[in-house]
């Protein structure tokens, strides 16, 4: 939201909520003024006097204190029965050294808020624009002769070759993530491999050394 200082933007919509039958009180009187100058209406003194129920000396008083003016044509003979347009204080005059409150320009308001928008649209295009993830890093890569020591380890059938091809060419990334127990992933494979062959004991040819047999005279 854009901040205003010590002001806060009000809809006008609330037009609807000025009194008819009663006098403006000095913040009803600001907002009817202010939205006359931002509709670029033309005003009398008298108008605004009638208006708010005040008097037009009053009415008077409150413009000079609020720093208000009413600009009429130059050729105007008689200002009291003049319209003229409401001219706003210098923006950067909206409080006084004794802390009075002075009118805003709605209209410089505006125009700030332009700027402002337009002059951060460029720096969060570029922003975006120049954006780049960083790739993540595995937090673990072995060495072959790594996998194939644990591999024959466990023994379960993965062949630690055909796996570290296979996690060399995906850049040791797990789906989208990054490996971070090259162990683990081994021992996920062994669930699909199979079992290593285990070797087979040798048949027991000791008897063929016994005299006995070997004199043809051996007995079961």
């Amino acid at each position: 939201m854009t901040s205003y200082g010590g002001w806060i933007p009000l809809h006008k919509g609330l037009v609807r909520e000025l009194p008819h039958n009663r006098a403006y009180t000095r913040l009803e009187a600001m907002f009817s003024l202010s939205l006359d100058y931002d509709q670029g209406n033309t005003v009398t003194v008298r108008g605004y006097a009638d208006q708010w129920r005040w008097s037009r000396g009053k009415v008077e008083r409150f413009f000079c204190e609020i720093g208000v003016e009413i600009t009429y044509p130059q050729n105007t003979t008689d200002l009291r029965n003049q319209r003229g347009h409401i001219m706003m204080p210098n923006p950067s005059q909206k409080r006084t050294n004794n802390g009075q409150i002075k009118a805003i320009d709605s209209k410089w308001l505006s125009r700030e808020a332009d700027i402002k928008r337009a002059n951060d649209e460029p720096k969060t295009g570029q922003s975006q624009g120049t954006t780049i993830k960083p790739k993540p890093k595995p937090t673990s890569i072995p060495t072959i002769e790594e996998v194939k020591t644990y591999c024959l380890e466990r023994n379960k059938g993965v062949d630690p070759q055909r796996w570290f091809d296979f996690y060399e060419a995906k850049g040791w990334m797990i789906g989208k993530n990054s490996m971070k127990d090259w162990k683990a992933a081994v021992r996920t494979w062994e669930k699909g491999a199979e079992p290593a062959p285990q070797p087979q004991a040798l048949p027991d040819n000791s008897y063929m050394n016994d005299p006995a047999y070997q004199g043809g005279n051996y007995a079961a």
